[in-house]
């Protein structure tokens, strides 16, 4: 690479760094050859296809619990409940309000291939696959636009996509709520980094985009992304400030801004998350940080973090899991090789523009590690909410983000052209290689193994391949315990009248309504756990239920003669308030993206010619 070339590159590395106040232009004037090796290295995500293409159930440790419950958010949703909040398990008698404190989006998104005429299996997992794959999109954009670089950008993607714990996610866990939050955190980054250094308003609406999408996909995410992300702010505002032109009033502005994009982002969840963060005590909350969900059972061992092993198991205390958590050889391999190139930086002064970055990388790579070992339990008994973490290892995701972050800045360094394509051959062949045994589950099941797509669904028919009851941590507090397996009809329903006749007249996760002729007063006992917002009528005049019993469900007094009794699952006045923020952050975020850009094209527009000029749109 000739000198002028070297320079060129420099200056748009200093652009992105905030040194030139305008919008840096990607840099498209790329050789044949290197734009056909880019597009060929693009086959290489091929491999992640075939076992999701088998009609097989990928077995793993959650597996069943997502096929159940994108068929439950599909028929609530067919029933017309729109958001999805209360749902009936499997097994009768065991309902909750599981989807206004269990992150729900991965099982709308799933509606998409599902109305195109896929099953519930297909569904998911197109739906993981894709945004498996979008995980390396969101990683791409950010770090080809800090390094200027496509190549350095496509590495990073291929370093971040076959990470090991990426792939534990997927094909060990089957945590695939917290798969599709991995591709959308990255999206954080390349929205921030993108408004700071064009202040377009429009990236201000992706940050609040991803921001949500993260949250609704698995909370633990976002907060674990927040810390590298609070940090990434403070390094943006402090890079490159000239003591003797101090622009603070500037770089407030945008920090402000950006803060804004995640308080937007907030508001769109609302409906979700504030149920979730205020009303907790309303749930058995408690149980989800116990037993072997509690944290102080999951820290990893030091050596876990270096040894390539790979198991199916699950974690436990102490060294013997049968569960990987490792980072990875190519992810050390690019730790080591920046460590080394800023030392020889610092003390040998080779060139690499790179390496303000690569330090904010390198320590957001360890402080990563750091917290999934015991030595950070004070950090871990100190924050609040950080227990509802359950596994300090999820800290594993900051690693191997950062980790495709560096990869991506090794190209920084690069002085001539041919080894730039050397170590991007090297890096797309040996990132998939490595991790290509990985890439498969424990066991290939039944396709319909866990009954998702079974007309008896609900009858409780395959609870003995599950193993378990719904998750206990959403059930209403006041549940103390279930009813045995098979004690609870399907109807739902139970009379202290034999001779009284019961028609079911509309029956659906929130809405049940019955016709029952008596010739005497009876009770009537409702299967449905009670909880804030359920309300029950006999003849539409509104009756007060009886639930002092040990299984929380509902008992009405209904008189003699025929009657129709109602109980319907209504919005208590928060949730409708939580509901109006997010439908008022939908309209404040279309606004903010679509009123600025159509301002600007119209106003160059009408804006008068001056004589002589050509007016052009903006970059």
């Amino acid at each position: 690479m000739s000198k002028k070339n070297r320079k060129k590159r420099k200056q748009y590395y200093q652009l992105q760094n905030g040194n030139i106040n305008q919008d840096p232009k990607d840099d498209f004037d790329l050789k044949l050859f290197r734009n056909a090796l880019i597009i060929l290295s693009l086959f290489i995500y091929l491999i992640l296809f075939p076992n999701f293409l088998k009609n097989m159930t990928l077995a793993g440790h959650d597996a069943g619990t997502h096929l159940s419950y994108l068929r439950i958010v599909t028929d609530a949703l067919g029933q017309g409940q729109f958001p999805v909040r209360w749902i009936e398990w499997i097994i009768p008698g065991q309902s909750q309000p599981l989807f206004s404190y269990y992150q729900p989006l991965l099982y709308y998104l799933g509606q998409i291939p599902h109305l195109f005429g896929l099953n519930i299996l297909d569904s998911l997992y197109s739906t993981v696959l894709v945004l498996w794959l979008f995980s390396g999109l969101t990683t791409y954009l950010f770090v080809k636009n800090i390094t200027r670089n496509t190549l350095a950008g496509v590495v990073a993607s291929c370093v971040y996509i076959f990470a090991p714990y990426h792939i534990v996610d997927v094909f060990v866990r089957a945590a695939y709520p917290e798969t599709i939050a991995l591709a959308f955190a990255p999206g954080l980054f390349w929205g921030v980094e993108r408004f700071y250094n064009t202040e377009k308003k429009i990236y201000v609406g992706i940050i609040a985009l991803f921001t949500a999408a993260t949250f609704l996909s698995h909370p633990p995410t976002l907060l674990m992304f927040g810390i590298p992300m609070f940090f990434y702010l403070i390094y943006l505002f402090l890079k490159n400030l000239d003591i003797d032109n101090l622009d603070l009033k500037k770089r407030i502005k945008k920090v402000g801004y950006i803060i804004g994009g995640f308080v937007l982002g907030g508001g769109l969840t609302a409906f979700y998350a504030f149920p979730a963060l205020f009303q907790e005590n309303l749930i058995k909350a408690s149980s989800l940080q116990s037993g072997v969900l509690d944290f102080h059972n999951n820290f990893v061992c030091l050596a876990q973090l270096f040894i390539p092993n790979w198991g199916y198991g699950v974690s436990v205390p102490g060294c013997s899991d049968q569960l990987s958590f490792q980072v990875g050889i190519i992810n050390w391999l690019v730790i080591i090789a920046i460590i080394f190139l800023l030392v020889m930086h610092r003390y040998k002064k080779i060139h690499f523009p790179g390496d303000k970055s690569a330090v904010f990388w390198v320590l957001m790579a360890f402080l990563g590690m750091y917290l999934t070992l015991s030595y950070s339990l004070p950090f871990w008994d100190g924050i609040p909410y950080i227990a509802f973490l359950q596994f300090p290892w999820r800290f594993l995701s900051i690693v191997i983000f950062s980790a495709a972050v560096l990869s991506g800045i090794l190209f920084t360094y690069i002085k001539k052209y041919i080894f730039e394509i050397s170590l991007f051959i090297l890096f797309i062949i040996a990132t998939p290689l490595l991790s290509y045994s990985y890439l498969q589950p424990a066991a290939y099941l039944n396709p319909n193994y866990f009954g998702q797509d079974s007309n008896n669904f609900y009858n409780g028919f395959w609870s003995d391949q599950l193993g378990a009851s719904a998750i206990s941590g959403y059930f209403p507090k006041k549940m103390a315990v279930l009813p045995q397996i098979g004690s609870v009809p399907p109807s739902e329903i139970a009379i202290s009248n034999p001779n009284a006749k019961v028609s079911i007249l509309k029956s659906t996760f929130t809405d049940k309504e019955f016709s029952i002729n008596s010739q005497s007063p009876l009770e009537v006992e409702i299967f449905v756990h009670y909880f804030p917002g359920w309300k029950f009528k006999i003849n539409n005049d509104p009756v007060t239920p009886n639930t002092s019993n040990i299984f929380d469900y509902i008992y009405l007094n209904v008189p003699a003669g025929n009657n129709v009794v109602d109980a319907k699952f209504t919005d208590t006045p928060f949730i409708s308030v939580s509901n109006y923020i997010t439908l008022m952050s939908v309209i404040l975020l279309i606004l903010l993206i679509f009123i600025p850009e159509t301002y600007r094209i119209i106003s160059s527009k009408l804006r008068p010619r001056k004589d002589g000029e050509i007016l052009t749109e903006e970059p």
